[in-house]
């Protein structure tokens, strides 16, 4: 997010300073429109992107097995 503020404040630069932050203001509103739009479509408590890593880590998780370790006692 810094990156992209960054680049936005860059673009923004050659504006007179109150200009420049309004511009900075814009874009920052546009953003959190688009993420209240993303969390709208979310049925469950994690964005649809979130969900979907989470199905494949469970996926993946399937192979592995648990060892205990007695020697750390």
């Amino acid at each position: 997010m810094c990156e992209c503020l960054n680049a936005q404040t860059m673009d923004g630069g050659d504006k007179p300073i109150i200009s420049a932050l309004e511009y900075v203001r814009e874009y920052l509103m546009q953003r959190i429109v688009i993420v209240i739009r993303a969390l709208g479509k979310c049925n469950g408590p994690l964005t649809p992107h979130a969900t979907e890593r989470l199905i494949d880590i469970k996926e993946q998780a399937v192979n592995y097995s648990d060892i205990c370790n007695l020697a750390m006692e």
